[in-house]
């Protein structure tokens, strides 16, 4: 499916017989050369502005420059797409993110990609740090408005830590597209495996043997987040004397039943993943330890090294 994607991609971008790719090097015709001076020039300007929609334009601007040439796409316009990673709009973040990739500089892509990838393990550090923290505080006695001030600080970084995780989580599939051990190294060092967080699919996209055996490591910290869930739920249950059942008891229900629920889909998603690989893979409900031997055994059946990208063009 992904081949597919890339390759109508490409199909529908245009070639340019005067422009060329040799290597890593990429050398634009001077009508293409002289455009690409014009736009940067004057898109640059407008991704400086303070207005989301002028900045999203300018980057659908300057992306546009390369479907002229996608033999030869440019170092320059990539990067400038690639700088607006670091801004702090999670919106212009992911459509820049968006346009990384065919039929832009695969190689300044992929480097940019990752780099955003590290940086947001980074930024993830500090804030669970100070999310801890605030629930130590919160466990001791306080006054009413001193509580309050401190729930608010708790929910405004607790915001923050789930508009991070929607961005590395994107960043990852972003990451799919370029068939390179930098990829699946990048989504090892700087992501978290659990079935649950839905990237195990990407992994096996990716599919070299590093990519495959982290699996068990999702599986792993699925059971374990799903048996301290069921245990928090049993615990709740019991301390409950006269067994009343309140909202909150309703909602950790549905909360824990959703979490199998999605242990499930996962399970089901690798079966048809691997299927397409021509692999048989335990059934979805069979228990982890199965998975995990199955994985083991079926290592041989993928590569030690992706093909990588080196060039510039797709």
């Amino acid at each position: 499916m992904l081949a597919t994607l890339i390759s109508f991609a490409l199909f529908s971008f245009g070639s340019c017989s005067t422009c060329a790719t040799t290597g890593r090097d990429v050398r634009l015709c001077a009508a293409h050369a002289a455009e690409e001076r014009a736009v940067l020039g004057r898109e640059g300007l407008r991704l400086g502005s303070k207005d989301l929609a002028t900045q999203i334009a300018a980057l659908d601007a300057l992306a546009a420059l390369t479907e002229a040439h996608a033999n030869a796409p440019s170092a320059q316009v990539a990067e400038r797409i690639a700088s607006a990673l670091d801004d702090t709009s999670f919106e212009l973040q992911t459509h820049a993110a968006s346009l990384l990739g065919p039929p832009q500089h695969a190689v300044i892509s992929l480097e940019a990609l990752v780099e955003a990838l590290a940086h947001a393990k980074k930024e993830q550090l500090p804030l669970n740090v100070e999310y801890d923290a605030l629930n130590g505080k919160l466990a001791g006695k306080l006054q009413d408005k001193r509580r309050a001030e401190l729930r608010a600080a708790l929910k405004s970084c607790d915001d923050r830590r789930v508009a991070l995780g929607r961005w590395r989580h994107f960043l990852v599939a972003r990451l799919a597209l370029f068939k390179d051990d930098r990829s699946v190294d990048a989504i090892l060092a700087h992501t978290f495996r659990n079935l649950l967080s839905g990237d195990g699919d990407t992994l096996l996209l990716l599919g070299n043997r590093n990519a495959v055996r982290a699996l068990i490591e999702s599986f792993s910290a699925c059971d374990r987040d799903l048996m301290n869930a069921d245990k928090q739920l049993a615990e709740q249950k019991s301390a409950r004397k006269d067994q009343s059942r309140t909202l909150g008891d309703a909602l950790a229900e549905v909360a824990v039943e959703n979490m199998h629920k999605a242990s499930t889909a996962a399970r089901q998603a690798l079966i048809t993943s691997f299927a397409a690989r021509g692999l048989t893979a335990p059934a979805a409900d069979a228990d982890s330890a199965t998975w995990k031997k199955w994985i083991e055994q079926n290592l041989e059946s993928f590569p030690d090294h992706l093909p990588g990208i080196t060039s510039p063009a797709w």
